[in-house]
Parts: C-alpha cells; sequence; structure tokens
C-alpha cells in the first residue's frame, strides 16, 4: 500500500489510506525579451546558459471511513493541523521512491468530497523542482 510522509509524520500513522499521489514534472521557466525590429524574442535563460525551473506540483487524495460525521469533522482538523507546519518547507517522502524527498508546502486542502461516514482529502504541495537525494554522493535530480 502506498503511503507517504511529511514533516516525518507518515498519514497512515494518522489513520489515513492513501488512494493516489501525483508527483508533477516542474516547468522550465523562461524570461523572454523581446527584441526591436525582429520578429522572434530571446531568452534571458539561454543568454547566460542557466536552465531555471518553476516549482513541482504533488497532489495527493487520502481518505478514513468514520463512525458519524463528527468523526469526519475531527479527523478533517486532525489532518490539517499536520498538514499546515508553522513555517518553511518540509519533507515529503514518498513510500515509492523511500531514497529520495521533496522539501513542499501545502498549497490547498479540499475535504469537500467527504461524506457522512468517509472523510475523502485531496492535498495539493507545492514543492522545490528538485528531488533530493537521503544517499550520501547521489545527484540530486528533477
Amino acid at each position: 500500500m502506498r503511503d507517504f510522509s511529511f514533516n516525518d509524520i507518515r498519514a497512515s500513522s494518522k489513520g489515513m489510506t492513501v488512494e493516489s499521489i501525483d508527483i508533477g514534472y516542474p516547468a522550465v521557466k523562461t524570461s523572454e525579451i523581446p527584441v526591436p525590429y525582429r520578429d522572434s524574442v530571446i531568452d534571458a535563460y539561454d543568454l547566460n546558459g542557466m536552465k531555471v525551473y518553476e516549482d513541482r506540483t504533488i497532489t495527493v487524495k487520502m481518505w478514513k471511513k468514520c463512525s458519524d460525521r463528527a468523526e469526519v469533522e475531527r479527523t478533517k482538523h486532525y489532518i490539517a493541523d499536520w498538514l499546515y507546519p508553522p513555517a518553511a518547507r518540509k519533507k515529503f517522502i514518498d513510500s515509492a521512491m523511500p531514497d529520495y524527498y521533496f522539501l513542499a508546502k501545502i498549497s490547498s486542502f479540499d475535504a469537500s468530497a467527504s461524506t457522512r461516514k468517509t472523510c475523502i482529502i485531496t492535498v495539493t504541495f507545492k514543492a522545490d523542482p528538485y528531488m533530493y537525494s537521503s544517499k550520501e554522493g547521489v545527484r540530486n535530480t528533477i
């Protein structure tokens, strides 16, 4: 079963079942400059020989069976308290890639699909474009 940890706490330890994790790829950042008397633009990053990336998006869908609506509401608050850390980006580790982590922070929390006895939460994280290795000597990658 797939799981993830955020801020060193696993979703399964909070009673949540992870349905899906979608880790997107970062877009290449551009800074286009129009050139007078020319039909095209110049990318400033190309001129400098740099490749710069936007943040990546990680989307997690998880759920928990509850006994009643009150437990659903308590679960929402319990999970929100965990995912909204006090400051900065925290480690996000996907169980499918345990040797790598992302530095992420929450950007959206949606529990609108929840029912009377099921807490369904979709969380979107904004993460650095790089996938960092927890092993010594391994290069960070996109």
